[in-house]
């Protein structure tokens, strides 16, 4: 079916074939890939004015599309810019294509770095890059080099850089890599401008800065810095000339689409451009990395920006106690929030109470006027108010207690409480004195990972440095919040591209031997062959003291790869499901019932038909990244 503009060169998106397209209304994405409406010119929103309509679907002769998204800054002609392009006098070609200098475009080079694992003598194995691709903003290579391991170094593990890349593993040869990060140094520095400096490009660019003895700036990254980052080698000497360039970490604003997480660069690639290139080759990776930048630099440079949703208490009555009863009168959906240590904002009305001191019984009269924050502790359906979230969550203790004694017209509303940085490595964020929230919207101006000791185990959080949309410089730093994965999470990341990415998941479990020789042979059967491709496929499985195994689980990346091994799992003589439809499943909160899925029974037969080693039961489903 014809497009409204470009149909030449824009095909149908596949996505919208499928009926899964979640970008719809990105206008890069409308400018790349058409989604042609099913009743074409009898379209009975052509002539009723219909502006939502017209600019989510395309229709023959239609302008409204084009016009509602924009124009937009026009893709390069890359044969213009290698002296052989014949399409000059075509006129579809130059609405599409730019032909000429591009003084308006930002110096931007990235690079990637292929690795391999070696070990110097008493030293524990490290990673070590083997080749490097460099290109710049015109889709043109640069560099692309073999680079020397360190002498006398052993190597543990090249299989990736041998099998996927290509390479062969003489990894003598090549370029010193101090040579190589010299060339890097230079480059950007002939490149910088008075007016703007350059930007490198990447994808989870800090490893591939520390691999090429950028540490101190791959440091930088990692603490969510962006901007003038000094571009010196570790072992390079003080006087030495300070670079300067802004780094631009594509995986801030390319997140998996339901729980913001980081996706990988060929996941990220597909999902936006349709196609599949050959990943894990360091020119093509620096290559798949420019085009994704190019297609945020398309969208006007979006940032990332959040929101706060709105979640309102209105107070009903007051206990004997101080317990508040409480109903929720805005965000309905957002009421899982409400759980104890949520910060609270006094909008409306008044309160008085009396404050329990910390270490006794004595309390002092305090009045509340809108403005004032404090902490709930739930208790089933009502709540308690406390002075500090520490004192909320500590449950062996009331020291902090707020004792509401009268609540007039008393309004509630649930905000993100902000905390400042530390050096303390123990407790690198505490609350902000005076205590301070954020709520509405803003821009998150860092990001970074902080790994936090929790009750004797690693856990690492995510922090994000917000601006306040409503203050008087919308990008002065207001704090730090804590990006929380609940479900009632009142806070929400909004990244330029949200990518609808699914884990492939397969469940085994309720085996019925009671021999833990049989499970484990049963086990055996489920494994799937080429473990070595663990890039793809992540296994779990929890075997009791007894040796006896609960349940075993897989994790795909791709779709095509659970079905590949569901397909030679059920070629197996051993193996056999019975006949007829496959088990309903109930709803309940496993994910296989949150989810598209399906549970089949699975049993073991010989030859003859007889029991082998029992049966299992095994849940299918996709599992929303």
């Amino acid at each position: 079916m014809a497009s409204s503009f470009g149909e030449a060169s824009r095909p149908e998106c596949r996505y919208f074939q499928m009926g899964c397209c979640n970008m719809m209304r990105n206008a890069w994405h409308a400018r790349q890939f058409s989604h042609p409406c099913k009743f074409g010119s009898k379209c009975s929103k052509l002539t009723g004015n219909d502006t939502y309509h017209m600019s989510m679907f395309d229709h023959p002769g239609a302008k409204a599309q084009l016009a509602m998204l924009g124009e937009g800054p026009k893709k390069v002609c890359q044969r213009f810019l290698e002296g052989r392009c014949q399409q000059l006098n075509d006129p579809q070609h130059l609405l599409e294509y730019s032909h000429g200098p591009e003084s308006n475009v930002c110096l931007a080079f990235t690079f990637d770095c292929e690795f391999i694992w070696t070990r110097q003598k008493n030293s524990p194995p490290q990673r070590c890059p083997v080749s490097i691709g460099l290109v710049d903003q015109h889709m043109e290579t640069l560099l692309y080099s073999r680079i020397q391991k360190p002498r006398d170094s052993i190597v543990t593990d090249d299989r990736s850089s041998r099998i996927l890349s290509g390479i062969r593993s003489n990894w003598s040869h090549g370029l010193s890599l101090e040579h190589v990060s010299s060339m890097i140094v230079r480059l950007v520095d002939d490149e910088n401008q008075e007016s703007k400096r350059s930007m490198i490009v990447g994808w989870s660019i800090g490893n591939d800065l520390r691999a090429l003895g950028f540490g101190s700036a791959a440091n930088k990254v990692e603490a969510g810095q962006r901007r003038e980052i000094e571009l010196v080698v570790d072992s390079s000497d003080p006087g030495e000339k300070k670079v300067v360039c802004d780094i631009v970490e594509l995986q801030d604003f390319y997140r998996t689409k339901v729980k913001d997480q980081t996706a990988r660069l060929k996941e990220a690639f597909r999902a936006m451009l349709q196609r599949d290139e050959h990943a894990h080759d360091a020119m093509q990776d620096a290559k798949m990395t420019m085009e994704l930048y190019l297609a945020w630099d398309s969208q006007g440079r979006t940032p990332v920006k959040y929101e706060i949703d709105t979640v309102i208490l209105t107070v009903h009555s007051v206990g004997q106690d101080g317990r508040l009863s409480c109903s929720v009168t805005a965000g309905m959906e957002k009421a899982e929030c409400l759980e104890t240590g949520a910060m609270v904002r006094l909008m409306e009305g008044s309160m008085e109470g009396q404050e329990r001191k910390e270490g006794s019984m004595q309390a002092r009269p305090k009045k509340l006027a809108p403005g004032c924050l404090n902490y709930l502790r739930r208790h089933g359906p009502e709540f308690y108010l406390f002075s500090s979230r520490w004192h909320a969550t500590n449950g062996e203790s009331w020291d902090g207690l707020l004792h509401v004694l009268k609540a007039e017209n008393a309004v509630l509303q649930v905000v993100n409480g902000l905390f400042q940085l530390t050096d303390r490595q123990d407790k690198p964020f505490t609350p902000q004195t005076p205590p301070q929230c954020v709520y509405g919207q803003g821009e998150v101006l860092k990001e970074m990972v902080v790994a936090v000791d929790c009750n004797g185990k690693r856990q690492d959080q995510v922090w994000m440095q917000v601006s306040n949309a409503e203050a008087k410089d919308p990008l002065e730093p207001a704090g730090w919040v804590r990006k929380d994965y609940r479900q009632g999470s009142i806070l929400r990341v909004i990244r330029p591209f949200a990518l609808e990415l699914y884990f492939y998941q397969l469940r085994f479990e309720e085996f019925s031997s009671d021999c833990a020789a049989a499970r484990f042979q049963l086990l055996l059967l489920l494994k799937p062959g080429l473990r070595d491709d663990t890039d793809q496929i992540t296994e779990n499985q929890s075997i009791t003291k007894d040796g006896m195994v609960e349940w075993y689980s897989l994790t795909f990346r791709y779709r095509a790869s659970r079905n590949a091994y569901w397909h030679s799992l059920m070629k197996k003589q051993q193996i056999h499901t019975p006949l007829g439809e496959p088990e309903q499943v109930e709803e309940g909160v496993k994910p296989w019932t949150q989810n598209p899925g399906l549970s089949r029974e699975l049993k073991t037969r010989d030859q003859y038909g007889n029991d082998l080693y029992g049966k299992c039961k095994v849940h299918l489903w996709d599992e929303p990244r």
